[in-house]
């Protein structure tokens, strides 16, 4: 794929080892370097355990991550990326996994982004408690989640006690322990992107879109990042127009 990125050195704004599939896919399609931003904190826009909130939509948090790594690292092109986990848009009682991507291209001013709705997810929570702790309920959620594969957090409250727990004893150890200090506890799963292969599967899908967008082109001004923005109003379906053309020749 020929872009006129090619050559460049691109930052990945981003944390929780997104370049195993961010940096393969841009590199072979792109044919530029991407560098990995180091000690960029991109938790000080919100953090999935709850302890930092974010405050802005997740188009304008990912322009943001951008803007201000460029400004820091003084590079003209940068990747960000951004999740979140909710219910999916379309089945209201399964919980979906939406990724954004984006490319700034500091020297166009120029903002290229992409998105993608997984209902591929493991996102889940489960409130225990030291009174009444259901061994056999807490296994079959354990199953569910994926875990040892996914990484749990346990909290109690608002505090987080432990993150990217992958091991069954480790995770025993830290309940037990937690018990004598709280009478409930809550188990998430761990939704960096480190700890959840299912949701790295979903960025690596985005990543493939993204890196097309890229490296299209507009036919009129050549400016990268041509394709679809939305979709909105609807065509009639071909029984529609066949029955309008019907009745409309009927005398």
């Amino acid at each position: 794929m020929i872009s006129e990125y090619n050559g460049k050195k691109i930052l990945l704004a981003s944390m929780h080892q997104k370049e195993l599939v961010i940096k393969p896919t841009f590199e072979e399609y792109i044919g530029c370097e991407i560098i990995v931003a180091k000690r960029f904190n991109t938790d000080q826009f919100g953090t999935f355990s709850g302890k930092i909130s974010r405050e802005l939509s997740a188009y304008e948090t990912l322009k943001k991550k951008a803007i201000l790594a460029a400004k820091i690292y003084d590079f003209d092109y940068v990747i960000s990326s951004e999740g979140s986990f909710g219910p999916h848009p379309n089945y209201p009682f399964s919980c979906a996994d939406t990724e954004m991507l984006l490319f700034y291209d500091r020297i166009r001013d120029l903002y290229i982004a992409d998105y993608e709705v997984s209902a591929d997810t493991n996102y889940a929570e489960l409130e225990i408690s030291s009174s009444d702790f259901n061994k056999s309920h807490y296994l079959e959620w354990l199953r569910k989640v994926k875990f040892p594969s996914h990484g749990i957090i346990v909290k109690a409250g608002s505090i987080v006690i432990k993150k990217g727990i992958c091991d069954h004893y480790d995770l025993e150890q830290v309940i037990s322990s937690e018990f004598r200090n709280y009478h409930n506890l809550k188990l998430e799963t761990d939704m960096r992107a480190m700890m959840n292969p299912s949701r790295m599967k979903v960025i690596d899908t985005l990543t493939q879109k993204l890196v097309r967008r890229v490296a299209t082109t507009c036919k009129k001004c050549n400016t990268p990042g041509f394709g679809k923005l939305d979709v909105s109003g609807y065509l009639d379906c071909s029984y529609v127009l066949n029955k309008r053309k019907y009745l409309s020749s009927k005398p």
